[in-house]
């Protein structure tokens, strides 16, 4: 648990859980999630910024407190196959491309009050490649003229339609519900 809070240059978790509580932890770099064995990131209260976000086969990602917020500046990946991030309650701020590429049914399903924000200065771009992960609120604040593309079926549970018609964003293939 971080006890005060911490600017790193890069970050690796490997085993064990780390959290935030209620503490920034600055990455000026990329942080790396779970890749050799079941590694936990609870974010609590806490705040995570950093360049890129990659969380692996055995990482998992907590987020449950409407307060707990992950700002990724570049690129958030996925590719978890060994359990499902819990994702109630907080919000994702991606600047980069969105992908959940799982091996198996591994899940990026979002539920309650979590909400993902889009939010880059260039052309963005989600690709979901398991048919069990969806976002709970996806809003889409791309401030580019590139706009945003979103491939492969996935689940929207709500999306915030004044912004998506000021950033003219392109769901190819998606369903929204």
């Amino acid at each position: 648990t971080l006890t005060e809070n911490k600017i790193v240059k890069n970050l690796t978790l490997n085993g064990g859980t780390l959290n935030l509580g209620d503490k920034v932890l600055t990455v000026l770099g990329d942080v790396k999630i779970g890749q050799n064995s079941t590694t936990y990131l609870n974010v609590n209260k806490g705040y995570l910024t950093c360049k890129n976000l990659t969380v692996y086969d055995w990482g998992i990602i907590t987020m449950q407190d409407v307060n707990g917020l992950i700002c990724v500046e570049n690129n958030f990946v996925m590719s978890n196959n060994y359990g499902n991030s819990t994702l109630t309650a907080g919000t994702m701020e991606v600047g980069g491309d969105f992908t959940i590429n799982p091996r198996y049914d591994s899940c990026f399903a979002a539920s309650g009050s979590h909400k993902v924000i889009l939010n880059g200065d260039s052309k963005q771009t989600v690709s979901f490649n398991a048919k069990c992960s969806y976002f709970n609120i996806l809003e889409l604040d791309n401030k580019s003229e590139e706009d945003v593309t979103i491939y492969m079926e996935l689940e929207i549970d709500s999306i915030d339609q004044e912004l998506l018609k000021y950033n003219h964003s392109n769901l190819n293939n998606s369903y929204l519900c």
